[in-house]
């Protein structure tokens, strides 16, 4: 309303043949107008001119038309209306309502000249936006967020203090533990824009379930960088969740690790968890690391690179787990490790390239691989698959090549766990090393191409041309 009055009023200016004084308010006469109105109060404490709230008014409609209401639903929840709703569902609304009070919640944060910093505005815009009004900014906690300043105390006692804690853009230098209370989310504007930097020999963000208590630990939006020289850390995680008291359920979103001991570090029992949209990159050990019985756990748009042991790695049973559209490339070990029981295993595209070993999976039941893509295995003595005491499997599509020994393997060393039906469809298999497609010394394996069906006992080596 008041970006088309003014438009308004300056046509009819135009048209009376004067210029009109933008610090004039809009609903005074000519000559008469009150420079003290609510109206020009706005405008001046922003001190942008029309066309730059014109913009700011047009990209705060089209974040909503996207579909990330989020900021303007905030102002709901918080209102005296005592309003709940679904942040997703309730667009227009929230468009009419950021329209309506776009100037008084502009951040502290956000550049009040009208020069030439728009995409500064913009930017910084867009992360109050995504920002739920329950979270505190750590800057009022007395955090700089600006590299150099030892911000860890400052963190930790945001996190000891307050229900939720977010971190703005620029970088938050840590120099030991940051510990995050369970069903207290701790989220930032962007895994590329917020970075926590760990110049300590420890975790840098740790949480533990105490018994009784809330579970759900909750992280969010940050990039977390190891700042130890090259080679040195013998310790310390990116993100350490224990479990081993009580249950963990965990929410980890958007987050990118560099050069911990694990990226990510779970120690279970963890229930009813989702990771997703993450990166760990090179890894002194494992990308992902789940120690302990756990169930339903989903990783989504995940990707292990470089790690010096395995991508993923799973040592204490797994039951409900879900991998999909997962990546693991250039591990020193498996790009996937999963072993000690695990019943029902989803793996709905894989990926895997250029690591020393592929997917391994020991003492299973009801495992289904759908739409694998695993080339180039390094090690001599490693196989694309390796179902290790397997017992009902299902691998359906995908590839499998360039692999060092077999491009599946299907045995039963040291375990109790006698495999059956394995049932292979429409799996391209090429450039198997050892000379087999398929070692199966046990008879369980059928092998789909087509209309053609082999069924296992030995070694496969006559399907070498099947992938062709």
């Amino acid at each position: 309303g008041h970006l088309y009055g003014r438009d308004r009023l300056d046509r009819l200016d135009l048209q009376r043949g004067r210029s009109h004084d933008p610090s004039e308010p809009l609903n005074a006469p000519d000559g008469k107008r009150d420079n003290d109105s609510q109206s020009h109060k706005l405008f001046a404490d922003h001190g942008a001119r029309p066309s730059v709230d014109r913009i700011r008014y047009l990209v705060i409609v089209l974040y909503g038309l996207l579909g990330m209401p989020g900021g303007c639903i905030k102002i709901i929840r918080s209102s005296e209306l005592g309003v709940t709703m679904n942040r997703w569902y309730v667009s227009l609304l929230s468009i009419l309502l950021c329209v309506s009070l776009a100037q008084a919640v502009v951040p502290p944060n956000v550049s009040r000249t009208d020069g030439g910093e728009f995409i500064d505005k913009l930017i910084a815009l867009l992360a109050y936006l995504r920002e739920d009004v329950s979270y505190v900014n750590v800057k009022s906690c007395g955090a700089k967020v600006d590299g150099t300043t030892d911000d860890t105390a400052a963190l930790n006692t945001c996190l000891a203090t307050h229900l939720a804690v977010f971190i703005p853009l620029g970088t938050l230098k840590i120099t030991a533990p940051v510990v995050l209370k369970t069903g207290m989310p701790l989220c930032g504007a962007g895994k590329s824009v917020t970075r926590i930097r760990n110049y300590s020999n420890t975790s840098a963000l740790t949480a533990s379930v105490a018994t009784g208590g809330t579970r759900q630990i909750r992280i969010c939006d940050l990039g977390i960088d190891d700042n130890l020289s090259a080679g040195s850390r013998t310790a310390g995680h990116a993100i350490h969740i224990d479990g081993t008291t009580d249950a963990a359920i965990v929410v980890l979103e958007r987050l990118e690790t560099n050069q911990h001991f694990d990226g990510i570090h779970l120690d279970g029992p963890v229930i009813t968890s989702s990771i997703r949209d993450i990166r760990a990159n090179i890894a002194r050990r494992n990308g992902f690391s789940v120690n302990g019985a756990s169930t339903s756990l989903t990783f989504d748009t995940t990707y292990a690179n470089g790690s010096v042991s395995h991508g993923y790695y799973n040592n204490g049973g797994c039951n409900y787990w879900t991998f999909r559209n997962t990546a693991s490339d250039s591990n020193g070990g498996n790009a996937y490790y999963i072993e000690g029981g695990c019943d029902t295993l989803v793996m709905i595209a894989p990926g895997a390239e250029s690591n020393v070993a592929g997917i391994y999976i020991k003492d299973a039941q009801n495992v289904t691989i759908i739409e694998p893509k695993i080339v180039t295995v390094s090690g001599a003595l490693n196989d694309g698959i390796q179902l290790d005491g397997v017992l009902k499997a299902q691998i359906i599509g995908g590839q499998i090549s360039s692999v060092g020994r077999d491009c599946l393997r299907v045995s039963t060393s040291n375990t109790p766990i006698t495999p059956a039906d394995v049932l292979v469809t429409n799996t391209k298999f090429s450039t198997c090393n050892s000379g087999s497609v398929i070692t199966d010394p046990n008879n369980v394996v059928e092998y789909r191409l087509g209309t053609r069906i082999w069924r296992g006992g030995g070694t496969g080596s006559a399907l070498e041309h099947a992938g062709d």
